[in-house]
């Protein structure tokens, strides 16, 4: 029989592991995005103007970089807070929220100058 300790730190590890899980929903969603909006740019590609073309492809490289560095920060939190739950303590990742909320930001004003000027 298990004592209460340890069923603690499953549901603490299984947490984490649902939490990274999430992060790479959210790493793959940026990336579609960023994907889909490219293709559906270039299938117009005939009425935008050479600006819209220079956003769209920020757009688009903007939510690559940004899903990659998503995937390595969520592995990186992972792997911190796995070690921190071993060893009974726990650090919030604000920094991670942070950094994402504000590229996704930067992303979408760059998608806006992009249908501003696209047609």
């Amino acid at each position: 029989m298990r004592d209460d300790n340890e069923a603690k730190y499953v549901q603490q590890h299984l947490a984490n592991e649902r939490t990274f899980l999430a992060w790479i929903r959210t790493a793959i969603a940026i990336m579609g995005v960023g994907f889909v909006t490219t293709s559906l740019h270039f299938e117009l590609r005939g009425v935008a103007s050479s600006k819209a073309d220079v956003l769209i492809k920020a757009v688009g490289y903007a939510s690559l970089v940004l899903g990659c560095l998503t995937f390595v920060s969520a592995t990186l939190a992972y792997l911190r807070k796995r070690a921190g739950i071993n060893r009974g303590e726990f650090r919030a990742s604000s920094w991670i929220v942070m950094f994402l909320a504000v590229a996704l930001i930067l992303i979408a004003v760059i998608f806006g100058l992009y249908l501003y000027n696209a047609y």
